[in-house]
């Protein structure tokens, strides 16, 4: 065996600068023995610097955001994309929404900064805060698409005199003079003293004001906003300023979930550190970026100072965990400061230098795009660099060997009965009729009584395709649970099979928690009772199950049995296979990946429900042999049915199209292309650019059915009704004799 066990769990919090330099470095160079995760709410991460370029036009999303899932899997670091609720310093716990906690060894934070909404009243409520920028952005887009659709005149302003509001200011102002020229918004700067651009020097201030007077944006001096309402602010002596759109750039605070931490804080709420940007209350725990307050050289919240302490932290990480000293990052007391003023033009600042120009701009552009190409210029890396080997400087825990024995086989290869009986005991129950008893007894064998009803049985296994166990886990239950549904059973029960990676106990313990809390919420979301399992180890994350159904006679359903004439009725959107083959050779965009693993995670219960109302014929899931395989294997069992397959009517997930025919294909697709039917290669169907994901494995795929013709328009309305909104009728059934010398015609629609 040449890979050594998991001895410490890293977790990253945040997907800011400084830790996408921390990725970028790790999987250069990796701290063998050390899981690395990145936890983040978004998939896409901006880089701050080029936000006004993107409102501005000059940019799109792709040139302005980091994509950390790439990025991650290029890097060998997982990624669990979840929204943060709390940290628990004390048991070394991050809370998430909407699934179980995560645990840590060392812990490094990069959230960035919440807007100060509460201070003023209305604020909250009626306007439109610059973070997070992925709203913020959805927000201007629709004021772009408000503006160009009418023709009035609007009021927008801007509250903060920092540089980020004027550079969104003057992006905002030369953004809409592009798009609606024949009507001139009136844009308005408040600020609250009587300077802007605080820290900048006097000839970069009145750089800015020039500027805001050639544009014929008012600013309005010494006006400390003291409510918001939806048509307007109000200041001083109860004066008020008219305003359409209000957009909300002021002083930042810590965020809300920091508060009950028990970490050291400063006066705004941001996390405390010191000169090795360490906790000054928890040495396993370090911050950097606007998240981050050196407690002994305080220094302004930008993104400079994330970007440079990124290799000075991602050190640091590994030092601590060799038990080696650690490095201080000085930062800059003066630092160089480009402000784009909305056309292809900036301003330059650093202490008293200043400049102006369009070729501070383009020198600004090309400083920009040399940061963010470091970020998507992510050249392939061999196995071995994304492999965990001993770590003769990683930390343990209390007890533990450094260097673990050689595993063991047999069931040797078990997970140790405690780390098994205490994650057992966290999970929720639920009951199945007929059980005598289950996880809440340790029994050898379940027992149950299944009355006057058919049993059902299946059984799927699973090798892990993505970094977060929690998901993946869910994603297996929905796929094993789709063969019941295909066959008309009712869940009754699911036992299950986990593998885990080799680990150290305590990461091993944070692994099997995961896994389990995903099949036990998903078991319960299906109705389903857990009623026991296997554990073992090896190289890699396995989850089997094997799922019992209960049925009644009148309501078997099988893969035998469409009829000439029928419609073929498909759930859910193909494209999975491609999606994950583009994944795992880390080319495949955060948000693809995103929305394919949404669609493995709806369940097909409802659907086969809707598809039996509607008198299916004949139904099954589509998983491993593709469409166009399982189809065959219905036609087969039918007789004597042929059918046709329209390739425009195939519903795919978004992106799939992009990925195959950049080349991606998964390693079961040239199988099920062989085992086939393949058209004539002078056909134009061959060259079609959908032909290939007919092919195309599914993980956690949709069903297939025949649906009487009268009954498919209502069917396919029924199934956009609850949820499933790509079903589609891709084909039809035809006695064998109508379809030519192939099975299955396929068409182009």
């Amino acid at each position: 065996m040449d890979e050594q066990p998991l001895l410490r769990d890293l977790v990253l919090l945040g997907g800011g600068h400084a830790h996408a330099v921390v990725i970028k470095r790790w999987g250069m160079r990796p701290l063998p023995g050390v899981r690395v995760t990145l936890v983040s709410q978004d998939a896409l991460t901006p880089y701050s610097g080029m936000l006004p370029g993107l409102l501005a036009g000059h940019y799109s999303l792709a040139d302005t955001h980091i994509d950390l899932t790439r990025l991650c899997r290029w890097a060998g670091v997982r990624f669990i994309e979840a929204r943060i609720t709390g940290i628990d310093a004390v048991d070394k716990r991050i809370d998430l929404a909407d699934r179980p906690s995560l645990g840590y060894d060392v812990l490094s934070v990069d959230t960035g900064s919440t807007p100060e909404l509460d201070a003023v009243p209305g604020a909250r409520e009626h306007s439109v805060p610059v973070k997070p920028v992925s709203q913020f952005y959805a927000r201007w887009q629709a004021l772009l698409a408000r503006c160009t659709q009418d023709a009035r005149a609007l009021d927008i302003g801007v509250v903060g005199a920092g540089a980020g509001g004027f550079e969104l200011l003057l992006a905002m102002h030369y953004r809409l003079l592009q798009a609606s020229a024949d009507v001139k918004h009136r844009f308005h700067w408040i600020v609250a003293s009587d300077h802007v651009l605080k820290g900048h020097n006097a000839q970069v201030q009145q750089h800015a004001v020039r500027a805001c007077a050639q544009r014929d944006i008012r600013i309005h001096w010494q006006f400390p906003v003291t409510r918001v309402d939806a048509d307007g602010i109000t200041g001083p002596n109860d004066q008020s300023i008219a305003l359409d759109e209000i957009v909300w750039c002021t002083q930042a605070k810590g965020p809300a979930w920091l508060i009950n931490s028990g970490l050291a804080l400063d006066e705004r709420g941001f996390l405390a550190v010191n000169a090795q940007l360490q906790s000054v209350t928890a040495e396993e725990l370090f911050a950097a970026g606007d998240i981050a307050t050196q407690i002994d050289d305080p220094r302004p919240k930008a993104g400079v100072f994330a970007v440079r302490a990124g290799p000075v932290l991602f050190d640091n990480l590994q030092r601590y965990l060799c038990q080696r000293p650690l490095n201080a990052f000085k930062p800059q007391q003066k630092f160089l400061s480009i402000l784009a003023t909305g056309q292809q033009s900036a301003i330059a600042s650093k202490g008293r230098f200043s400049a102006a120009g369009n070729w501070v701009w383009h020198w600004k552009d090309r400083i920009d795009r040399r940061f963010m190409q470091a970020f998507s210029d992510l050249a392939p890396m061999s196995p071995s660099q994304h492999r965990n080997k001993q770590a003769p400087c990683a930390l343990t825990d209390e007890g533990e060997s450094a260097a673990p024995p050689m595993p063991c086989a047999g069931c040797g290869a078990k997970v140790a009965a405690d780390t098994l009986a205490s994650t057992l005991a966290q999970l929720p129950r639920t009951r199945s009729d007929g059980v005598t008893n289950s996880l809440d007894t340790a029994e050898d064998a379940v027992v149950f009584e299944p009355g006057e009803r058919y049993v059902a049985q299946s059984v799927d296994q699973l090798r892990s395709f993505i970094d977060d166990p929690y998901l993946f886990a869910r994603i297996a239950v929905v796929h094993a649970m789709s063969d019941l549904y295909a066959s008309g059973a009712a869940p009754h029960s699911a036992q299950v099979m986990v593998t885990l990676p080799y680990a150290s106990e305590s990461v091993q313990v944070r692994e099997l928690e995961q896994v389990m809390q995903g099949i036990a919420h998903q078991a319960f979301a299906e109705d389903t009772l857990l009623s026991g399992g296997h554990t073992s180890e090896a190289h890699d994350l396995t989850l089997g199950l094997a799922v019992t159904g209960l049925l009644a006679n009148t309501r078997f359903a099988s893969k035998r049995g469409l009829r000439a004439g029928d419609a073929l009725v498909l759930t859910k959107p193909i494209g999975s296979g491609v999606i994950l083959a583009a994944h795992m050779q880390a080319r495949c965009p955060g948000p693809v990946l995103t929305q394919c693993l949404q669609q493995m995670l709806v369940s097909n219960r409802q659907a086969a429900d809707i598809l039996r109302q509607h008198q299916a014929s004949a139904m099954t899931d589509v998983t491993g042999f593709g469409v166009l395989g399982h189809l065959d294997e219905m036609l087969s069992a039918s007789g004597d049915a042929g059918c046709t397959l329209a390739l425009d009517r195939l519903p795919l997930m978004n992106g799939v199209e992009t990925l195959s025919d950049a080349g991606f294909k998964s390693t079961l697709y040239i199988k099920n292309a062989r085992a086939g039917q393949q058209p004539d290669k002078h056909s134009s169907i061959a060259s079609h650019p959908r032909y290939p994901l007919v092919y195309d494995p599914q993980t956690s795929g949709g069903l297939l059915a025949g649906v009487p013709a009268a009954e498919a328009a209502d069917c396919i309305n029924a199934l956009h009704a609850a949820g499933y909104s790509h079903a589609a009728c891709i084909g039809e059934v035809l006695a064998l004799n109508d379809t030519g010398d192939a099975r299955i015609r396929v068409i182009a629609s």
